[in-house]
């Protein structure tokens, strides 16, 4: 009895819920950027806007959505802007955006995902949308049926031009639409005839290729399917097997720096996923490897370092690589100001780095100094 009375008030919630979503009443938690819950009393009086984490408190309320601010709202027009017409990434989109300082909800970095996801909101055309997933207790989700979809169109102010929310789901389709792996190797080889020569940039600026990254799903890797149509690109590619190994010279480098720091009576601690580690919980020092290199032409060594999707204010520390990639050469501390760009490059005469004013060290130890730090910090 128990049972079929909570089944039976679970049936009338699911459809009060749904009756409240069809009268344009917002259900749910934080949205998404650039978007606010607005409190309303049953009389339809504003009781302010809820921040994050707060939630209504009496069942007469409700919730409806609201724009956000004037530069937030220039931010998400930028994003469909950047996506549609300029045709750039939600990678580049993400990178842009945390090279900018511009915080996505909650003070968080900005990434692939949170771009996709303001993508494909249609909250930012003025729609709502209920019940696209379910889950029984104990069970994990799943996406219902497109016909038991509860959708309530112009439930408020459009934030983007429709049409310009619709070109970027039509380029989504281009971009994810299912084709075989014979096809994708058929246009791979038309392009290597057109072209001469395959790259993940000549690849990317080619209408009607799929995306490098589901080459990389399908086939393992960009190498893999340049073995299966038979070409043999003239750029080596050893530097993507040694990424475990350059992974671990990271970690090995943000446990030596917290051991430092942590003697000194400080605190750090290393996020795996970005490669920062954050000092005394306020400073952000983002570790990097940079690879030697000779260039091609003048045979001059070159050591890049990376931008990453994320990087955080305040400095960077890179380790640079002997020619042979093997051993640590010396050191570099660098402001992330200086990284205006995807990569800096860095010759035999470290021309580009005296331009920024960057520090270098031969040795772990004269570089990571409890009073440097502490000077840098300061």
């Amino acid at each position: 009895m128990a049972a079929e009375y909570s089944r039976e008030l679970g049936v009338k919630i699911h459809a009060g819920q749904c009756r409240s979503v069809r009268s344009g009443f917002r259900l749910g938690g934080t949205p998404s950027y650039c978007l606010r819950r607005e409190l309303i009393d049953a009389t339809g009086r504003s009781k302010g806007i809820l921040e994050i984490g707060q939630r209504k408190y009496l069942q007469s309320d409700r919730v409806l959505l609201r724009a956000g601010p004037p530069e937030e709202l220039n931010v998400v027009r930028s994003i469909f802007s950047q996506f549609v017409l300029e045709k750039k990434s939600q990678v580049r989109i993400a990178r842009d955006l945390n090279r900018k300082g511009i915080a996505c909800v909650g003070g968080r970095k900005w990434g692939q995902f949170t771009v996709h996801y303001v993508l494909k909101n249609e909250n930012y055309i003025g729609n709502l949308l209920y019940n696209r997933t379910s889950g029984r207790l104990g069970q994990p989700r799943r996406v219902n049926p497109r016909d038991l979809w509860i959708k309530v169109e112009h439930a408020f102010d459009p934030i983007v031009e429709p049409s310009l929310f619709f070109q970027a789901q039509d380029r989504f389709a281009n971009l994810y639409r299912h084709m075989s792996n014979e096809e994708m190797l058929k246009r791979l080889r038309i392009v290597l005839a057109r072209k001469g020569r395959l790259s993940a940039r000549v690849m990317n600026k080619t209408l009607g290729m799929p995306s490098t990254s589901l080459y990389n799903w399908r086939f393992g890797s960009l190498r893999n399917a340049y073995k299966l149509i038979g070409y043999e690109p003239k750029r080596k590619f050893d530097y993507l097997d040694t990424r475990r190994e350059r992974a671990a010279m990271v970690a090995e480098l943000a446990s030596r720096i917290a051991g430092k720091i942590e003697a000194s009576g400080g605190t750090a601690q290393f996020d795996e996923n970005i490669g920062t580690l954050l000092i005394n919980r306020n400073f952000n020092v983002s570790l990097r490897i940079a690879r030697c290199q000779r260039r091609s032409g003048d045979g001059f060594l070159i050591w890049t370092i990376f931008h990453h999707a994320c990087l955080p204010p305040g400095w960077i520390f890179a380790a640079r690589l002997t020619e042979t990639n093997n051993a640590i050469l010396d050191y570099f501390l660098l402001p992330s100001t200086a990284m205006t760009r995807q990569k800096l490059r860095v010759s035999e005469w470290m021309v580009r780095v005296r331009e920024y004013g960057v520090c270098r060290f031969r040795s772990f130890e004269g570089a990571v100094r409890p009073s440097r730090v502490a000077m840098h910090h300061g």
